[in-house]
């Protein structure tokens, strides 16, 4: 049977990221006072979880992620400079911010986001890219391939989203943070089928009883609270875990 970790796993996927880099970097200098404080609410979770000791991850996939939603974010950004109001301009379709933005920016730019994140940004040795480069991954890629298409048959997410859920019970974590309402809910729907437990088990070499989900799926101001109270998992064969 695979090793369980005893150390607490917090997944967040890429909006969650996002939203703490530009807090971090901008002070919320763009969007309304629901965008600052999100991305405020992230930075203080990770901040717990730095303080705690805690693992922070998110798929590597995410890199990928962070360069379509720049390239939204850099037309938007520019927009609202001009004074056009915040909720205009993303009321817009992702596919006329995309177009728009080809006429208005440079995509080195939004590379050059991404590389800033990848070097600078003060969070970015706590958050670990899976899978990780520097050491053997967790599971062989067929097997992650196989959890991503169980979800895919189970739960009504996106593509990308998939990969994310699958991430999580790949790696075993704790909890799952996003601010995606409809993903948190898809989400947590999943973990809670029984079918899907016991589909998903056995590719990763666990019986049904025994491979640990996430404990929910989380906005990240109810994240910062139960991350708060969580404590390192008793390793196996200790008093409290026998």
């Amino acid at each position: 049977m695979p090793s369980i970790p005893t150390t607490p796993l917090i997944y967040v996927d890429t909006n969650g990221i996002l939203s703490a880099k530009e807090y971090g970097q901008r002070g919320g200098a763009i969007g309304d006072s629901s965008y600052r404080t999100r991305g405020r609410n992230y930075e203080e979770l990770f901040e717990l979880c730095m303080t705690k000791g805690f693992r922070v991850t998110t798929h590597r996939f995410a890199l990928t992620e962070m360069l379509s939603i720049y390239q939204r974010w850099s037309y938007a950004q520019e927009k609202i400079k001009q004074g056009v109001p915040f909720d205009e301009v993303l009321g817009k379709s992702r596919s006329e911010l995309e177009r728009a933005f080809y006429t208005q920016a440079n995509l080195a730019n939004i590379v050059a986001e991404v590389d800033t994140w990848l070097t600078t940004w003060r969070f970015r040795s706590l958050v670990e890219l899976y899978p990780d480069d520097s050491s053997p991954t967790p599971t062989s890629l067929s097997e992650f391939w196989e959890v991503t298409r169980i979800i895919f048959r189970y739960a009504h997410i996106s593509a990308p989203d998939c990969l994310h859920a699958a991430a999580t019970v790949v790696m075993q974590a704790d909890l799952f943070v996003s601010n995606d309402q409809g993903l948190n809910k898809a989400v947590k729907q999943l973990y809670d089928t029984a079918d899907f437990r016991a589909e998903v088990a056995p590719v990763l070499g666990f019986k049904p009883a025994d491979i640990l989900l996430p404990h929910g799926a989380l906005r990240v101001q109810t994240a910062v609270g139960v991350v708060g109270r969580l404590r390192p998992n008793p390793a196996p064969g200790s008093p409290s875990n026998p």
